[in-house]
């Protein structure tokens, strides 16, 4: 399975790239899953709506937001919903940690080198493209963990 992203920077742009998508996979005999061929547009206005690009005869479906690599790409380049994502995998990777660090008895220092290890790299997972963005939620996850891994009060 392979999949391939095309970029244009206008409708007429993109039909052409998409036509000659489907010139090349036609010619080395490969199949296109148009059901799962999907059309993100970036900071794109209503009207775009009503447009269509077609695929070997079929018109694709326009997405609000779609997945690539992991990453959570929306037609607001926010980055709202990656982040919420990558924030609900470490979360539940930071429960993991402290589950087994109980249960295993593990020092502090050991947690924390497994957070390091397991949870940060979730965190800042596709970050390189973020531009500038709001890192509350990110931060409430390792602020989270640190007060239940270390005995202090909630309101530390």
């Amino acid at each position: 399975m392979r999949m391939t992203v095309l970029f244009g920077s206008s409708f007429k742009n993109l039909q052409f790239s998409l036509d000659r998508f489907y010139d090349y996979c036609k010619e080395w005999k490969l199949t296109i899953n148009c059901d799962k061929t999907k059309v993100l547009i970036f900071a794109g206005s209503k009207r775009d709506r009503n447009k269509s690009l077609m695929l070997g005869g079929k018109a694709l479906v326009f997405v609000d937001e779609y997945k690539y690599l992991g990453v959570i790409f929306d037609k607001k380049i926010s980055y709202k919903a990656c982040i919420s994502n990558l924030c609900r995998q470490a979360t539940k990777a930071m429960y993991f940690i402290l589950r087994k660090g109980r249960l295993l008895n593990l020092s502090i220092k050991c947690q924390l080198y497994l957070f390091d290890a397991m949870v940060k790299h979730i965190l800042l997972y596709g970050c390189e493209i973020w531009r500038f963005v709001n890192i509350r939620q990110l931060e409430s996850v390792h602020i989270n963990f640190m007060r239940k891994l270390l005995p202090v009060k909630k309101s530390s």
